[in-house]
């Protein structure tokens, strides 16, 4: 009889041993997942931060445009300057994309320049878009920023 007390000693000792240890993963385990959960929200509160910054000097470029009139002022004006600073630091964050287009064929005249330049501006009202080398030797490049969704 004194073996099967023994026995149940040591049964009852290892059961509460795995237990424990049952416990301390369990334990573990809750205790990685509200870390992962914190790094997470970290994570997202940081990014929503910089969306926001992005967004707000986003808005303060297009206000300059659209209110201050930055492209009719002379390029050292401080709304032009600021459009502009505003663009540049939005399309090196990855917020507005620079596209260049070439064109296959060049313009006849800078009237056919100044039309196909209307019709583009009517087609697609809100973009922002530039053309270089107009001039007859020169193949015609159409660059466009727009915001990246």
């Amino acid at each position: 009889m004194r073996c099967s007390t023994e026995h149940h000693r040591i049964v009852k000792f290892y059961a509460s041993i795995k237990a424990r240890r049952k416990a301390l993963a369990i334990i573990g385990l809750i205790i990685a997942g509200v870390l992962c959960v914190r790094l997470i929200d970290r994570w997202t509160e940081a990014r929503a931060q910089e969306r926001a910054a992005l967004d707000f000097q986003y808005w303060e470029m297009t206000n300059a445009l659209v209110f201050g009139y930055a492209l009719e002022r002379t390029s050292d004006h401080p709304i032009n300057r600021l459009d502009h600073e505003r663009r540049d630091a939005l399309v090196k964050a990855g917020y507005l994309k620079k596209r260049e287009f070439p064109l296959r064929h060049r313009f006849e005249s800078s009237k056919a320049a100044h039309a196909f330049f209307w019709r583009f501006a009517a087609r697609f009202p809100g973009a922002e878009f530039r053309f270089s080398g107009v001039k007859p030797p020169a193949t015609p490049t159409l660059t466009g920023i727009c915001e990246e969704q």
